[in-house]
């Protein structure tokens, strides 16, 4: 949140952060943006796209499938030149 406003994405060129607090919701997330990229001639490219999240009592597993594509789980995440590591945040 920003003051009392909520966001759920941050956008720069072309990469894109999903922000959620369920994980279920991240992997709907992917899946819509992935057709709606289709749609419009886009692809995501699934070697890029990582998985991190912010709470480090959540059980970390190595990948997660989605729309047929292994997605990487990592600790740390490097977003516009920033390194942004799970122990960091809190």
């Amino acid at each position: 949140m920003i003051g009392t406003e909520p966001f759920t994405d941050l956008d720069f060129a072309d990469d894109v952060s999903l922000l959620t607090e369920l994980f279920s919701v991240l992997v709907l997330a992917i899946e819509i943006m992935n057709q709606e990229a289709k749609s419009i001639g886009l692809q995501i490219s699934w070697l890029k796209t990582k998985f991190q999240t912010v709470i480090s009592s959540f059980p970390l597993r190595p990948c997660v499938l989605v729309v047929g594509n292994n997605v990487e789980v990592v600790k740390s995440i490097a977003y516009i030149g920033v390194d942004i590591h799970l122990h960091l945040i809190h």
